[in-house]
């Protein structure tokens, strides 16, 4: 936003800087208007970019909608699985929060992004689903991971993670819905 739309690359910020604050705008921009509302002209704009750039570079809004989902997403589910294992608690079910932690500051600090990620993935169509779904699919699998290796007597059943994840996504789409 705070370049001219001929400035194309990203001269202050190195390539993952600028990439990561394009999937952020993009994500912003399509949180804020909604996917179905959102063109590559908006996206184009928020990006920083020419809108003849950003077609050559993302080919559509799918394409555009798809990268920024992929880049964020995947940061935040490092973020999140490093809160959890950076917890000095002696069960999986003690260091969940922490993860937990990370997810819900996120959706404060970043509402717009948090329903892209989670509300408006749906109307992006079956390929963004579907990518939602697999980052969910992982998300899950890494903590049941960090839940058979706490070894603890009282850690919980294989299929807490999934569940507490299908709930708190449930239950922030309802909040962001609105």
């Amino acid at each position: 936003m705070g370049r001219d739309s001929g400035s194309d690359a990203g001269s202050a910020a190195s390539g993952s800087e600028f990439d990561r604050a394009m999937s952020e705008a993009i994500l912003r921009a399509v949180g804020s208007e909604g996917y179905r509302l959102t063109s590559i002209a908006d996206l184009a704009a928020v990006a920083g970019l020419s809108q003849s750039t950003f077609e050559e570079r993302f080919g559509s809004l799918e394409g555009a909608f798809l990268a920024a989902y992929e880049s964020v997403a995947e940061q935040l589910r490092v973020t999140a699985l490093a809160a959890c294992r950076a917890a000095e608690a002696d069960t999986w079910v003690q260091a969940f929060p922490q993860a937990l932690r990370v997810l819900l500051e996120f959706v404060g600090a970043e509402p717009e992004i948090a329903r892209s990620l989670i509300v408006e993935v749906r109307a992006a169509g079956e390929p963004a689903v579907a990518m939602h779904e697999r980052m969910v699919e992982r998300l899950a699998r890494a903590m049941d991971s960090a839940r058979r290796q706490s070894g603890s007597r009282h850690s919980a059943p294989p299929s807490t993670a999934g569940l507490m994840i299908g709930a708190i996504e449930g239950a922030l789409r309802g909040i962001l819905v609105n």
